[in-house]
């Protein structure tokens, strides 16, 4: 897969940005930032420059959302293609453009579970070939960029999707039968009948609210960016699925810092979960990744507001001094 990448500098591609051009530079430990759904190459932009400006060389990477994924003619791409392709072409190309063989790595949402995934398969017998690096000598995308073995140091995940076997407000609005289909089923369907590839997550909502279930999507997920119709049915049916189970078995990193969000929409009474994702899941991630350093802490907001929240991100700070 060819990977793009967007150094402030250079500006030689896309499909990354690095954060530290106006910054002086005092740990040179790479720190890839990355987005859940609905979202792009900026969204960590606030996150990012915070990280920076403490002298990290900071990297934000684009799993979806891009020009290059979501056009109209692009494929609807799975969730096995992001965790055997894009998300190891991402990293392999970090690694590469920063002359480092391990990284710090932030993932938020669906941007922590791929992450997971991926390293699950190819954390310990590394990839070759994962991706092709821009050349800057020769102004092609030919050189050959390897997945390193145990490439991330620390990892942290924030509002990780696991399971979703427990209750969340995405999950029961989901989940609601409409003459014994799940509403989120029906949604997916629909959406196929009308040929769908690429949507917005209020393409979504919209589907399911025509059912008699209003979807507050708003305060879950960002909708600047679309994602391809496969991954929304991945997770669909993740939360549909009482008994999912998740392999995390070949995970090892240094440290492993898990953060949950415990605040839910206005309108929703259950508290056990971020309006997303159910606080359950933080546990059986935290009980999953081998690591000899773990921690496990929650902060007061939901899915989305958890990147912007100013407590997380001087925790995060303050956990990779």
């Amino acid at each position: 897969m060819k990977q793009k990448q967007s150094n402030q500098k250079s500006k030689l591609s896309y499909n990354y940005k690095m954060i530290n051009t106006l910054f002086f530079v005092i740990d040179n430990s790479p720190v890839v930032l990355a987005h859940g759904m609905h979202s792009d190459l900026f969204t960590w932009n606030d996150f990012a420059n915070k990280l920076a400006e403490s002298g990290k060389d900071v990297w934000t990477i684009e799993i979806t959302g891009g020009p290059n994924t979501e056009c109209d003619n692009c494929t609807d791409y799975t969730y096995q293609d992001l965790t055997d392709y894009y998300w190891p072409a991402l990293i392999s190309g970090v690694v590469q453009y920063s002359g480092k063989t391990k990284i710090d790595y932030i993932g938020h949402s669906n941007g922590c579970r791929a992450a997971l995934s991926s390293l699950n398969s190819y954390s310990n017998s590394g990839k070759n070939h994962a991706g092709n690096c821009f050349n800057s000598e020769t102004g092609f995308y030919d050189i050959q960029c390897d997945f390193p073995i145990l490439p991330v140091d620390n990892f942290f995940g924030i509002a990780c999707p696991v399971t979703l076997n427990g209750n969340s407000y995405a999950g029961d609005t989901i989940t609601k039968l409409v003459d014994g289909t799940p509403a989120g089923t029906i949604a997916i369907n629909q959406l196929r009948n009308e040929s769908k590839k690429h949507i917005y997550k209020k393409e979504f909502g919209k589907k399911i609210s025509t059912l008699g279930y209003i979807f507050y999507f708003t305060d879950l997920y960002e909708d600047n960016y679309k994602i391809s119709v496969n991954l929304q049915e991945f997770y669909n049916n993740l939360y549909i699925d009482n008994n999912t189970l998740f392999s995390g078995g070949n995970i090892t990193v240094n440290k492993s810092i898990i953060i949950g969000g415990n605040r839910v929409p206005f309108h929703f009474s259950n508290k056990d979960n971020d309006g997303a994702v159910p606080i359950s899941d933080m546990f059986i991630l935290n009980n999953t990744i081998n690591s000899s350093n773990k921690k496990l802490t929650f902060f007061g907001d939901t899915h989305s507001g958890l990147i912007t929240n100013h407590a997380v991100i001087n925790y995060v700070k303050g956990e990779l001094k």
